[in-house]
């Protein structure tokens, strides 16, 4: 077995205490050299601001770990969803722009300091991804989302463009707002859910400035399990990258708990 170690900053944090789902995922995928796609399943909180192991097996599957207690699970997996993402609507710049001015409110934004879609995050600090319905009618939130999102050029890799966490994150928080309802609530108790599993490909990583349109749509509800799929397109309609995700109802002071410490 392979060992490496692995940190999650307190910037990247989706709940107060612990990682930002989508980001973790990506990170993992990255570090343990699941390109272009990854399943990466989270067990339990990713704590923040410690090291953790990451132990690639002889099977090429990857788990991090926190001492004993096993955060994650991963391993490579070209996702292929091909019929499920032509079936998203194409968005342009313009109406992902729309869609995003009705996302929910900063008051009714369950985790406001969000690394992907908290309104408390400033410019450069946060990812800033806020879905709304792509339908301007559609005001019981049914059908897809879309979002516009312009990489910060804090973002870059060490080749120039956009690391692959962040191409994972924009695609984590948006996939969950399917769920909810325009008051914020919807899944869980007070619209509270935790990201359980995230299946990624990416075709192509933006360039930080670039204009990017995400696009997601419920699959389905089965008890607390939400399944939903998302594509990450550049503004003329490519697709840089796809995503299933599995999300999982809780309540509230689950999703705050500082379980990590």
């Amino acid at each position: 077995m392979d060992g490496s170690s692995i940190e999650v900053d307190h910037r990247f944090r989706g709940p107060p205490h612990s990682g930002n789902g989508g980001y973790v995922c990506g990170l993992i995928a990255r570090q343990a050299g699941f390109q272009p796609g990854a399943e990466v399943t989270l067990r339990a909180p990713t704590p923040l601001g410690r090291p953790l192991s990451l132990i690639k097996a002889s099977d090429g599957e990857a788990t991090m770990m926190d001492g004993m207690t096993v955060i994650a699970a991963a391993r490579p997996f070209l996702l292929d969803i091909e019929a499920d993402i032509e079936a998203l609507p194409q968005a342009s710049l313009a109406e992902a722009q729309a869609a995003t001015a009705r996302s929910i409110g900063p008051e009714q934004h369950v985790l406001p300091h969000c690394f992907v879609c908290g309104p408390g995050r400033s410019h450069g600090d946060g990812l800033r991804v806020f879905a709304g319905p792509l339908d301007a009618n559609d005001t019981g939130w049914t059908g897809p989302l879309a979002a516009a999102w312009t990489p910060d050029l804090g973002l870059a890799g060490e080749d120039g463009l956009v690391a692959s966490e962040f191409v994972w994150s924009a695609l984590d928080c948006p996939t969950g707002y399917t769920a909810l309802k325009p008051d914020g609530h919807g899944a869980g108790s007070n619209g509270s859910m935790l990201l359980g599993r995230l299946t990624a490909r990416i075709d192509r990583r933006p360039a930080p400035g670039e204009p990017c349109v995400v696009v997601t749509k419920l699959i389905s509800r089965e008890g607390r399990k939400i399944t939903a799929d998302g594509v990450l397109r550049d503004a003329h309609g490519e697709t840089l990258a796809v995503a299933r995700a599995l999300w999982i109802t809780v309540d509230r002071a689950v999703l705050l708990a500082d379980r990590t410490a």
